[in-house]
């Protein structure tokens, strides 16, 4: 808990926020790290007070990972940052793919932008054949050239969740007949036409959406949500999707 007066001290904010953080922060180090990292902190300060101060500061030394930005981000502000995939590009390497990444970030109740980022990129490819990998990047843009054994079709921001970012998603694999409810995501299909089956990610982004670049008459965009429907779907794929409020 930082900078919370105390009529907030046990409210569900504080609960929720300090479990998203810890957990962003087992993704941030990575598992290993992290429960090494936890433990060592748990017994230097057990029976003691600390600070986030002092958190930050012993992950930093026991880690040599400067956490700063980290802390900056995700406890000593509020709000919260909002990856996503903005493009990338294939070109064959040999017998690999050579793939670049373009990621963007948007802001969720903050307008200071998130540095020193680690974020997990998932690429998939016509078999469902998964990689995962991670890069780093500090303000607005960022990205990164990654070698693959396959030609990805897609790549998911973060697909295992482990970030507590503006988004909120679900991935499934879907057949024909389904009908599946998302609300969370404040959406629902029905599947019509499938051959064998869909794997898709439903993403409900609590930002706003970049303008269009040619503006159409009568349409106007959320200031504060948008959606992204991503996946791997056979040519004959035929659904129909609720967007709600």
């Amino acid at each position: 808990m930082y900078g919370i007066p105390p009529e907030y001290t046990y409210g569900s904010t504080v609960y929720d926020k300090g479990g998203q953080v810890a957990h962003t922060l087992r993704g941030y180090l990575g598992d290993s790290l992290f429960f090494s990292t936890i433990k060592a902190y748990l017994n230097q300060f057990a029976y003691h007070y600390a600070s986030s101060v002092d958190l930050r500061d012993f992950i930093t030394n026991y880690t040599g990972i400067n956490m700063n930005d980290f802390f900056d981000t995700w406890v000593f502000q509020p709000g919260f940052p909002q990856f996503s995939v903005d493009s990338f590009s294939v070109l064959p390497n040999g017998s690999a793919y050579q793939v670049t990444v373009f990621v963007k970030q948007r802001l969720k109740g903050t307008n200071i932008y998130s540095n020193s980022n680690r974020v997990e990129l998932g690429f998939f490819n016509s078999d469902w054949q998964s990689y995962n990998d991670t890069m780093s990047f500090s303000g607005l843009t960022g990205s990164k050239t990654f070698i693959l054994p396959f030609q990805p079709l897609v790549v998911l921001m973060d697909p295992n969740d482990k970030l507590s970012d503006a988004i909120t998603d679900y991935i499934n694999v879907v057949k024909t007949g389904d009908s599946l409810n998302y609300p969370d995501c404040f959406f629902k299909f029905k599947v019509h036409q499938v051959s064998d089956s869909a794997f898709i990610r439903v993403e409900h982004n609590w930002v706003a959406p970049d303008s269009l670049k040619t503006p159409v008459p009568g349409l106007r965009l959320s200031d504060y949500r948008y959606w992204k429907i991503d996946g791997i779907l056979p040519s004959d794929f035929n659904a129909t999707g609720y967007f709600f409020l």
